[in-house]
């Protein structure tokens, strides 16, 4: 939603902030995946791009708690 270098930068000044819309995106993700599956997909699969860019800290602060509630979604 962010390029990747102004992202890192901003997770770190902004991180309740970068919570909140990430719980946000994940419930949408979430809802949108349903949606998919109820129309009768038999596989969805969610891409996190910018893993690589977040390092191992980063990724499970921000990017591993929310692809997970995904999952369980």
């Amino acid at each position: 939603m962010i390029g990747k270098d102004l992202a890192k930068k901003w997770l770190h000044m902004h991180p309740e902030w970068a919570h909140a819309l990430l719980r946000k995106c994940t419930h949408v993700a979430i809802d949108y995946l349903c949606k998919q599956v109820d129309a009768g997909a038999d596989v969805v699969q969610v891409f996190e791009s910018n893993a690589v860019d977040l390092g191992p800290d980063d990724f499970y602060a921000f990017a591993l708690p929310y692809l997970a509630e995904i999952a369980r979604g």
